[in-house]
């Protein structure tokens, strides 16, 4: 197997995260100081991921996406466009909730809810809400503003592709609160129910449909989002035919839509 080399920033809060999860892939990849192949960093600091996408590498995987603001978007794309790098986005719920597949299946979901609890930025969380109700829905073609404070938001999404279905976001920030979102999908045939935790040792996430035959759990996987990520990458690399679960253009997309929730 094809191992390329990845350098993280030891100095970030994220560095005993990241070091967890490359050292699951140990096939995959080989942590290096200094330039490599793939660069892990974070978009807390934009310059630093603008700069990673013109160094040569091959490839950057943006931790926190949801902290950059559509100028630094804008700047990073064109960077990597001129540099031939690929930008993964990688959001802490949306690839565990995408890996287990279509558990709604064609059915027409009436109303979807969602909840997530952050210890950081407001509009992060919203960014990675949407790219969770993605792995359902789709994408949101607009965002109506029920409420919004210093810590604490509630807002109803219209989807692009299914405008019939009921949305409510709300999400909530405390210093000591942990990381995870919960999401509540309904239909009449069919109700899916997910809790994610974003902890640095991943808990398997809880998703369960329950449909007439009863309640259908997938296999509990101690997993991180960012080691799916991580993965799809070394496809991708490898082989050229893999997709992320979550694109640089669909980051800018829900980042654009978060702008207007929280400034």
């Amino acid at each position: 197997m094809t191992s390329y080399t990845v350098s993280i920033d030891g100095n970030s809060p994220d560095a005993a995260l990241h070091r967890t999860v490359l050292a699951s892939l140990p096939n995959s990849y080989r942590l290096v100081e200094g330039v490599a192949e793939v660069v892990l960093a974070s978009a807390s600091d934009p310059a630093s991921v603008e700069r990673a996408c013109s160094s040569g590498s091959r490839a950057v995987v943006v931790d926190h996406p949801g902290l950059l603001l559509p100028d630094d978007l804008s700047a990073m794309a064109d960077a990597a466009d001129r540099n031939g790098c690929i930008v993964a986005p990688a959001p802490r719920y949306a690839p565990r909730l995408a890996a287990e597949g279509d558990l709604m299946g064609a059915v027409e979901i009436e109303i979807l809810e969602s909840t997530i609890v952050s210890g950081g930025s407001l509009r992060s969380a919203l960014v990675e809400q949407l790219a969770m109700v993605r792995a359902v829905l789709g994408a949101a073609a607009s965002i109506r503003v029920l409420h919004t404070s210093t810590s604490h938001y509630a807002c109803e999404a219209t989807m692009m592709d299914r405008s019939q279905s009921r949305v409510l976001l709300n999400g909530v920030t405390s210093p000591c609160a942990g990381e995870e979102a919960n999401l509540h999908a309904l239909a009449a045939e069919r109700r899916l129910v997910v809790r994610i935790d974003a902890g640095p040792v991943a808990r398997p996430a809880e998703i369960c449909c329950y449909d007439d035959h009863g309640a259908r759990t997938p296999w509990p996987v101690h997993q991180h989002s960012h080691r799916i990520t991580l993965s799809q990458l070394h496809r991708l690399l490898t082989t050229g035919q893999s997709t992320v679960t979550y694109s640089l253009e669909d980051l800018r997309h829900d980042t654009r839509l978060a702008t207007v929730v929280v400034p």
